[in-house]
């Protein structure tokens, strides 16, 4: 009879680990197939108090839109969307810089605005 060596670990561990790994593989080709995946048409939502209070396609049929609201300024250019002028101290949705795609939202939390892009539905 030998000595088990003190580094392996027992097997409801093992199949611990390998679930773990597993999902976490499974997480992250997920992440990059629909980050590579262009959306048609996007059109991005604004929200203020969770309410709509903008629709607007990012094409180039949009790319001057500028909405001004009393705490913020809302840009398209180049196809993407962004905060470019914020009052809140915290200054995330303007940092969060110009999206074009749904993966994260802009969100303005001390306004009450969010920016999301959704695909067109029309």
């Amino acid at each position: 009879m030998g000595l088990k060596p003190k580094w392996l670990i027992n097997k409801p561990t093992a199949i611990a680990v390998m679930v773990i790994a597993a999902v976490l593989l499974a997480s992250v080709i997920t992440i990059l197939f629909t980050k590579n995946q262009s959306m048609k048409n996007p059109v991005a939502v604004i929200y203020q108090d969770r309410q709509i209070i903008a629709t607007v396609p990012l094409d180039a049929e949009h790319e001057n839109f500028v909405l001004e609201l009393p705490h913020n300024r809302i840009a398209v250019h180049d196809g993407k969307i962004g905060v470019e002028w914020a009052d809140c101290p915290d200054q995330i949705c303007v940092h969060t810089g110009f999206i074009d795609n749904g993966l994260l939202p802009i969100v303005c939390l001390p306004n009450k605005v969010e920016i999301r892009i959704l695909p067109y539905a029309g």
